[in-house]
């Protein structure tokens, strides 16, 4: 019996130990940041506020991009790479 309970008490801790991994580890449904969309979105943008002086934010393609990574993709298409 006592074999029994210490085989129940670790089948336990280990079905507690998966639940808590499952639930905190990182989800890999998150979306992924796609640069190439964020700069293809800021072209467009800049597009428009060049040909109807509309004013811009962060498009939604870019959410995901740090701010590093957006500013040197602003300056890549300012600079005439975009």
């Amino acid at each position: 019996m006592k074999a029994f309970r210490a085989v129940l008490v670790l089948a336990v801790i280990a079905a507690v130990a998966v639940a808590v991994y499952l639930l905190t580890r990182p989800s890999t449904d998150a979306p992924k940041a796609d640069p190439v969309a964020c700069r293809s979105a800021m072209v467009k943008q800049l597009h428009d506020a060049l040909t109807t002086g509309a004013t811009g934010s962060r498009p939604a393609a870019c959410h995901d991009i740090s701010d590093e990574e957006l500013q040197r993709i602003a300056t890549e298409i300012l600079e005439g790479g975009g």
